[in-house]
């Protein structure tokens, strides 16, 4: 059950961070184009995996940072000043990890459909976070 609640906290965190309209990799660069039913998608590998997780956890950083800072900010234009930083800083934390916004929503759009993936990106990024 605790492995199911945290390949669901995985997947909400990818899903908040990467796919939902009107946040930062919306702006700049489109999602993964949808498989067609019953096709697998292409298999990932270790070195776009590494990237990947790299990219999340500097991304998770970002998130972070920005949080607290927007959590304190009570004047609407300032607020969204920062939602501006925050989107751009994870853009930038995403770049500097060797991958395109593009390619992170792509790995980010397949990693959801792959339970074994989920627990194997989460592993890594728990290792890195510490």
């Amino acid at each position: 059950m605790f492995l199911k609640f945290r390949q669901q906290t995985l997947i909400g965190l990818l899903a908040t961070c990467f796919l939902m309209p009107g946040l930062a990799f919306a702006q700049y660069g489109s999602t993964a184009p949808q498989t067609p039913t019953g096709q697998q998608a292409p298999q990932l590998d270790t070195q776009t995996i590494d990237r990947f997780v790299d990219a999340f956890v500097a991304v998770q950083e970002v998130r972070e940072e920005y949080s607290e800072q927007l959590s304190a900010v009570e004047d609407a234009a300032a607020a969204e000043t920062l939602e501006q930083e925050a989107q751009m800083a994870m853009v930038e934390a995403v770049e500097n990890q060797g991958m395109s916004v593009d390619q992170y929503n792509q790995v980010a759009m397949q990693v959801q459909h792959d339970p074994e993936m989920v627990r194997q990106i989460q592993e890594m990024a728990q290792e890195r976070m510490q």
